[in-house]
């Protein structure tokens, strides 16, 4: 009987052993084809990464921002950008359905303007010449931007320049002769309150030097209007002279010139050819390297400001520099979902310089910008005020200067973050309050190199406030000071599970990040919870992180650099 049993125990301790043994060698190797895939859409995304940093890196040091389709309104940028493209007279040709696309981002812009009482009358412009120039403008819109002109219209005929604002009278013309403009484009006349106005303007503003482009437009309405345009020699000659002031002067910019060109070509006026030459060569002296131009000449490429400046030299004649360059600078604005995207290289973000170099580092990839953007931020330690940046950007800045290896005035900056964990920790915790806190926190961390030395008593987590993202931070920071339990994170799970959900469903890459803070635990218990298969939310992360870089990997859009940083350093934190 004894040995019987013996028999029976040892058959089920071999059993068990050799389901454990299997199991383990399933698991690791589900694991290590897990990871592998990873690892290959990574590898795919090495390229498209690749590109987008070449178009964010900035000459002289840094990277700037980048442009994101859902984000951005391109009435404005496509009017000044497209009609760029036709005066450099490229062969660009918008395809069908990118013109589809364009159609139902005016239509949208369109509503979001009919919405709102903040918008300028040169935002209808700019839609309905979009609309007009793609042969898109069905008469459901055009009645649509009839309405929306309305809007702006006054009981005396003229139109504001923008709704809720006053306008004084050189605003009234500028708008008037905008919202003529528009009507060209649907085929509508000015009605006779309108008119009526446009004559009465006519004898009460007279030529200055300080008004000669309202002048100007003001005899361009008087055109549209169907009245009679005087243009005698005395003010002929009276505009040919303040011109010639003008240019001498060195504080023009683009905006002056093309004023200059709309007098000459509704006065009939011959520049003077020192004149001409000077105008010249102050446009062909500022272009920038990526072959636009600055609409004041004070620093980087811009819609506008490229626009006029190739407007300017084609109706004086002049071939247009680096032709070649602008052109590629023109056709990189297209945005995958239809028209253009703004000059988005422009300005220096301290995030981006950050980001970019981490994921760098990531691929093994030299920084060629990397000499450049030290000197930049040895620069910037100099000039920057850090007491009076948010916690946010104080984060932003110490993981920069981390990130680039320099020296961080640790004694001076770690005063002021813990000045900021004593404020914040007693602040009333709404979702501001506790994502200051956790940021305060990082930074402490990256100084310090473990923030878990911090005494949780200064750290008070007992009246966050009862919400889905206050809770999420109150998490992270849990784990962050090795205070997470499993209860804490139970609790998290099953209260918050729709909104989970809703996170995962929405590629909500910033909450993943946030979340997979957890894994920064030193507890044994927690640890063991997390890699149970019953964790929900290791669940939901590891497929969250998947689906993303899945997403990413067969998308045509241009690759979210900041989506591909915080997954990458999500699966950091889950291995």
């Amino acid at each position: 009987m004894k040995k019987s049993v013996i028999k029976v125990t040892l058959t089920a301790f071999t059993f068990l052993l050799c389901y454990l043994l299997f199991y383990n060698f399933y698991y690791q190797n589900e694991v290590a084809s897990y990871h592998k895939d990873q690892e290959s859409d990574i590898n795919r995304l090495k390229d498209r990464l690749l590109l987008s940093l070449g178009k964010m890196d900035l000459p002289h040091g840094g990277y700037g921002l980048q442009a994101f389709d859902n984000t951005t309104f391109k009435s404005y940028s496509t009017y000044f950008l497209w009609n760029t493209l036709d005066l450099v007279k490229t062969d660009y040709s918008m395809p069908e359905k990118d013109k589809l696309l364009l159609k139902n981002q005016m239509e949208d812009e369109l509503e979001a303007l009919m919405s709102t009482n903040d918008s300028l009358i040169h935002d209808i412009f700019y839609i309905t010449h979009t609309l007009t120039k793609i042969n898109k403008l069905d008469e459901t819109t055009k009645n649509k931007i009839i309405l929306e002109l309305q809007k702006f219209k006054q009981p005396d005929g003229s139109y504001k320049l923008k709704l809720n604002i006053e306008s004084d009278i050189n605003d009234l013309i500028v708008a008037t002769k905008v919202a003529g403009d528009i009507n060209k484009l649907i085929s509508v006349e000015f009605d006779s309150q309108t008119i009526h106005w446009i004559s009465e303007i006519h004898k009460t503003v007279l030529l200055s030097n300080d008004n000669k482009r309202i002048f100007t437009l003001k005899n361009r309405l008087l055109k549209d209007a169907g009245l009679t345009v005087e243009k005698n020699e005395e003010t002929k000659k009276s505009l040919k002279d303040q011109i010639s002031k003008n240019i001498s002067e060195a504080n023009i910019n683009l905006l002056d010139l093309n004023s200059i060109v709309e007098i000459i070509e509704n006065f009939d006026i011959n520049l003077k050819k020192e004149d001409l030459q000077k105008c010249s060569e102050l446009i062909i002296n500022n272009q920038n390297p990526d072959g636009g131009w600055s609409t004041f000449f004070d620093g980087h490429s811009d819609d506008q400001g490229t626009y006029l400046a190739v407007k300017t030299l084609n109706f004086f004649n002049v071939h247009i520099p680096n032709k070649e360059v602008l052109t590629e600078t023109l056709l990189e604005q297209r945005s995958s979902s239809g028209g253009f995207l703004s000059f988005y290289k422009s300005d220096f973000s301290l995030e981006n310089t950050y980001i970019a170099n981490e994921l760098l580092k990531f691929y093994n990839i030299s920084n060629k910008n990397k000499k450049q953007t030290i000197s930049l931020l040895e620069q910037m330690e100099t000039r920057i005020e850090f007491d009076k940046l948010d916690a946010t950007d104080k984060y932003k800045y110490i993981s920069t200067l981390d990130s680039y290896n320099l020296k961080i005035n640790t004694q001076e900056i770690i005063k002021i973050l813990k000045s900021d964990l004593e404020f914040y920790s007693n602040s009333h915790k709404n979702i501001n309050d506790i994502s200051s806190l956790f940021f305060t926190i990082k930074s402490i961390n990256i100084i310090e190199n473990n923030s878990k030395n911090l005494k949780l008593d200064k750290v008070n987590l007992s009246d966050v406030e009862n919400t889905f993202h206050a809770n999420l931070y109150k998490i992270a920071i849990l784990a962050l000071l090795d205070d997470l339990s499993i209860s804490n994170l139970r609790h998290f799970e099953e209260k918050y599970r729709v909104e989970i959900q809703t996170s995962l469903e929405k590629e909500d890459y910033l909450f993943f990040w946030v979340l997979s803070h957890i894994y920064l635990t030193n507890s044994p218990e927690l640890k063991n919870y997390l890699g149970n298969s019953n964790s929900s939310i290791h669940t939901i992360l590891n497929k969250s992180v998947k689906m993303m870089l899945e997403n990413m990997k067969i998308s045509n859009s241009e690759l979210n650099v900041h989506k591909l940083f915080y997954i990458l350093k999500t699966m950091d934190y889950i291995r």
